[in-house]
Parts: C-alpha cells; structure tokens; sequence
C-alpha cells in the first residue's frame, strides 16, 4: 500500500514528465493541412437530367425506336426493345453511351443521338411568414425574393 508522501511523490513525477511533453509539443510548429482547390476553366458543365426532363433519342437506321419522351419520376426513361434506362443525373453524351451499350445485343450497329428538349422548372417548398405557402416552381432567373 502507497504511503501518501509515495503517493504525492510519484504524482509529482508523472505531472514533471507530462509538464514537459506538453512544452516539448508546443515548441514545435504546428503544420497545416494542404487544402487542394480546383483548376479554373472556362468551359460551361454539361446539363444533367433530372426527373421530368423532356428529351428526343433518335435511333439512325431504326425510326420505329426513335422518340420523344420524358425522365420519369423514378429518372428512368422507357425505349422500344430495352426497356428502361437510367436517365437522371446524366449528360446527353453519358445517356447516349448507355442506350448505344443497352442496344448492342437487339442492333448491328447502334448509333444514338439524345437531344435535350424542355426542362423540368426546380420546385422549391416555401414556408414561414409568408403570404402564399406551399411548392413553388422556379422558372428562368427567379430568384428566392420573387
């Protein structure tokens, strides 16, 4: 059993040896994270669908599977002989390389081309103090104060 002098002498020394790591870390500089930003370009992001996007995909050499028709609410779009295909949060080039692929196994040589037509207005849920509340839809240069 420790002594209380023991005790307050080896508690002492532990508070000493810590005392003097804590000056030891503090001498040194602390260096900070590198944070690494983004390279500038000028070049505009392509649009991305999004659910209720209105597009036309254009089959060459097969009419009968072209058409006009809209990203679901699910984001999905519905073609003749693939079935549904994942639309949403994709480029018209990236959805152009995902239908080519869907429809190599049904065509010799397929060759697509997705065009953006009308986009769907951003809905916006406004609540508060306001006059009118309720969903919103965003369209044109709308801002929050409108």
């Amino acid at each position: 059993m420790l002594s209380r002098r023991h005790f307050l002498t080896l508690s002492l020394g532990v508070a000493g040896v810590l005392g003097t790591a804590s000056r030891a870390r503090a001498d040194k500089p602390v260096k900070a994270n590198e944070i690494a930003f983004a390279n500038w370009t000028d070049e505009e992001p392509l649009y991305l669908f999004y659910p209720g996007d209105k597009l036309e995909i254009d089959v060459a050499g097969a009419p009968e599977l072209s058409r006009q028709t809209q990203v679901g609410p699910d984001g999905r779009v519905t073609l003749g002989l693939i079935g549904q295909v994942m639309a949403a949060f994709k480029s018209a080039p990236q959805l152009q390389d995902d239908i080519e692929k869907a429809y190599q196994g049904v065509l010799r040589d397929p060759q697509v081309t997705v065009y953006p037509g009308e986009t769907a207005p951003m809905r916006v849920l406004v609540g508060g103090e306001v006059k009118n509340a309720g969903w919103v839809d965003m369209t044109g240069d709308m801002d929050a104060l409108q």
